[in-house]
Parts: C-alpha cells; sequence; structure tokens
C-alpha cells in the first residue's frame, strides 16, 4: 500500500500508521519529527523490525507495540516531548540501544533488556529506575533532574515505595535537589527497613563516602550557601548510601 511521502523534509503528517497497512517485512522504520500519536491499533507482526527512529515526534504518547517487536535492536524517542511512558522491554533480547533522552513526561522505566549497552535518560522526568539496572554493565546516560526542592507528593511517593535504586554519577552532588531526595531514601532505609540498591556510574563509592575527587569538588559548590545542618545531612545520607557498597546492593559501572 501507498505511504504519504516520509522524505526528512516533509514530517510523517498523520497521527498513526494506517491500520491496513502491514509490517510483517518492515525491517526499519524512520519516521523521526513526525506528527504520529501512536504507531497503529491492534496487533501487528513486527518480527522483522530491527530500528525504530521516532525521535523528536513531538505529539508521540505511546509506543507500547514497539514490545512485540522481539528482535529490535535500537529504538530512539529522543526529544518526544508528550510521550509519558516507554514499556517493559525485558523480553527483547536483542534489543542494544534505548534513547529517551529529552522525553520530560516519562516518570518511571520499566524492567529493560539485560543485554541492552546503551541506556540514554538525559533530560527525562526519571524519579523511578528498574532493579534490573542493578546488573547493568553497558553505557547509561544520565543527569539529575532540575527541581528545585522534593516535594510533598515525592516524600510520600518514596515512603509508600518498597525501596529505591540510587544512581550515583560525578554529578550527583551537582543536585540540591537529588541530595533532599536521599536524605529522604535513607531516612526511609533506617526508619521503614526500606531496600536501597546504590548504583556507581564512573564514581568510586570511596568518593561519594568521603565527599571527594570531583564529587567532592560539586559537593562543595553545592554546599555554598546552605546551613550547616543541611550540609550535615548530606554528608551522613552520602556515607549511608555509599556505605551499601559492602551489602550485595550496590554494583559499581565505568
Amino acid at each position: 500500500m501507498h505511504l504519504p511521502d516520509v522524505q526528512t523534509n516533509r514530517a510523517y503528517p498523520l497521527d498513526s500508521l494506517p491500520q491496513e497497512f502491514d509490517p510483517c517485512h518492515l525491517v526499519e522504520l524512520n519516521l523521526s519529527y513526525s506528527h504520529l500519536q501512536k504507531l497503529w491499533g491492534g496487533t501487528k507482526n513486527l518480527d522483522m523490525l530491527k530500528t525504530c527512529k521516532l525521535c523528536h515526534s513531538q505529539q508521540l504518547t505511546e509506543v507500547d507495540d514497539l514490545c512485540k517487536a522481539q528482535n529490535i535492536e535500537l529504538i530512539d524517542l529522543q526529544g518526544c516531548t508528550k510521550l509519558q511512558r516507554f514499556p517493559a522491554t525485558g523480553q527483547l533480547r536483542h534489543l542494544r540501544v534505548v534513547n529517551l533522552s529529552g522525553c520530560t513526561e516519562i516518570r518511571s522505566i520499566p524492567e529493560v533488556s539485560p543485554n541492552i549497552v546503551e541506556l540514554h535518560l538525559q533530560g527525562t522526568g526519571t524519579r523511578e529506575l528498574p532493579i534490573s539496572l542493578a546488573k547493568f554493565k553497558g553505557k547509561l546516560m544520565s543527569t539529575p533532574h532540575r527541581c528545585k526542592s522534593v516535594t510533598p507528593e515525592l516524600v510520600q511517593a518514596i515512603r509508600a515505595s518498597k525501596g529505591s535504586i540510587v544512581l550515583l554519577s560525578k554529578s550527583y552532588a551537582s543536585s540540591s535537589r537529588c541530595l533532599d531526595e536521599l536524605v529522604e531514601i535513607m531516612n526511609c532505609n533506617k526508619e521503614l527497613a526500606q531496600k536501597v540498591v546504590a548504583i556507581f556510574y564512573n564514581v568510586a563509592p570511596s568518593d561519594v563516602r568521603l565527599q571527594s575527587g570531583d564529587f567532592g569538588r560539586a559537593f562543595q559548590t553545592t554546599c555554598i550557601g546552605k546551613s550547616e545542618d543541611e550540609k550535615q545531612k548530606w554528608a551522613q545520607a552520602l556515607a549511608d548510601v555509599a556505605y551499601i557498597q559492602k551489602s550485595k546492593s550496590t554494583v559499581s559501572i565505568r
């Protein structure tokens, strides 16, 4: 069947692919900057699909169909600013690269494929990471979210959860919001016996514990103008989460 012109200088104009479109032989789907809101309705055969590029499709709200693509290797959804959820990909054994950078409405990431080598989360609104990331050995690209303070809703969500995954990088301590959130997480660890999994990405647990090296310099910058009580709470929370290294609830990625 005929599809509207989808050359790079003409964005795909419809809000979904035609229902009668059969993707059974589709290997690459490249509709960047499209007007898609979803791919299509109903069950489709996606066994041949290996690459899906829908980056900067700013009307896109769901991509649940992709979890049916058993042989997919790359999913690029960068800049899909209305996308609110990403499907679980734990069963997609061939998936290697997922790019969700700039997907500002995504708040949590479900289980990911154990074979992923690159996971891009820069600029997302991510609050929750899957427990499977504790065994992740690929390239994780992430930056702290920029909210200035921990909201009461987030505190309630942390206290109601069964546990938390803390992703610590060299720039983690540059965000006062991340440090405030960590204080709450470690309080719940002590008071409610909540499980905490610490992931150290390109940073030594000792630098986190002692606030030394590049991590320490970022921490000292964030501490400028803060009260001694606030700085002490942050330092104690960092020491506590770094101590988790001595348990099995940690992984270092370099």
